[in-house]
């Protein structure tokens, strides 16, 4: 659907308004969550939080894509992985 079609979708029937209200309230929680992660955490931090909550993500996403999400480069981010291997 296009924006043109979902205005009219949630004029018409008031549960497409209701839903899209809902998803937009959680996507806005999801991003301040995000946002207290990034002030609050450190990058290791961030990436054993990814670790433990999403840990299919190192098989389906590229490292740099990772990387990029968790805000640090792919060296800093193989220098993470490697100081946690170590324990160091």
């Amino acid at each position: 659907m296009n924006a043109r079609q979902l205005d009219e979708a949630k004029v018409l029937d008031k549960r497409v308004h209701d839903w899209m209200l809902q998803a937009l309230m959680a996507e806005r929680q999801r991003l301040i969550q995000r946002e207290h992660q990034w002030l609050m955490f450190s990058a290791a931090e961030r990436y054993l939080k990814v670790l433990q909550e999403a840990p299919g993500w190192l098989e389906q996403v590229p490292q740099h894509r990772l990387a990029s999400y968790l805000g640090v480069t792919d060296v800093a981010l193989s220098r993470i992985r490697r100081r946690l291997k170590t324990g160091h």
